[in-house]
């Protein structure tokens, strides 16, 4: 039992000392524990040895530290897709100087995290506001477009999302309208 002990208290440290967190500890304790023999002496702070071989620790840690470098690998390198809630947006007819907002809903429904590295717009006349420029996968962030009402006529503007998507690296809106004149703005 003394050499049991101090098996669990020699992996901890060895885990503690390479960062791995406690659930890799006991997931360890779990599967390892039932597969160990040990003498019945503690060898006073060193390695428990077995028939001269040296102790396992360190390929149980190695086994360890490999899952986790897997494991993260696989999520940073997840496949990140993105979906926008529209494509098209038409304001209608706006006023002059009334507020013209148009909101898309940005999800990622990939594995990975997506990075919304740009936003381009066709024309300076639409200002751009975004949540979130990094999307966890499963969630979305919101992408606010405001078109500047000042700017008479016809709106007919696009507004391009590069990002690391894998199913459309630069998605493109559309956002059409029409600025109505607002007589009261008409001077005398």
């Amino acid at each position: 039992m003394k050499s049991l002990l101090y098996f669990c208290k020699s992996l901890y440290e060895k885990m503690n000392k390479y960062n791995l967190h406690i659930a890799s500890f006991c997931l360890a304790l779990i599967l390892l524990i039932p597969s160990l023999s040990f003498s019945q002496e503690d060898n006073g702070g060193k390695d428990v040895q077995e028939g001269g071989k040296k102790s396992f620790f360190n390929t149980v840690v190695n086994k360890i530290k490999k899952k986790n470098k897997e494991q993260n690998f696989e999520i940073s390198n997840g496949k990140p897709e993105i979906l926008v809630d529209k494509l098209f947006f038409d304001y209608g007819d706006v006023k002059q100087s009334d507020v013209a907002i148009a909101k898309f809903n940005i999800t990622n429904i990939g594995s990975g995290d997506l990075k919304i590295e740009d936003v381009k717009v066709s024309c300076s006349c639409v200002e751009v506001s975004l949540s979130s420029d990094v999307i966890e996968p499963k969630d979305n962030a919101v992408l606010e477009l405001r078109y500047n009402t000042n700017i008479v006529g016809e709106i007919k503007r696009s507004v391009t999302i590069s990002s690391n998507a894998e199913n459309n690296d630069n998605l493109t809106i559309l956002l059409t309208g029409n600025v109505i004149l607002d007589k009261r703005n008409i001077l005398n």
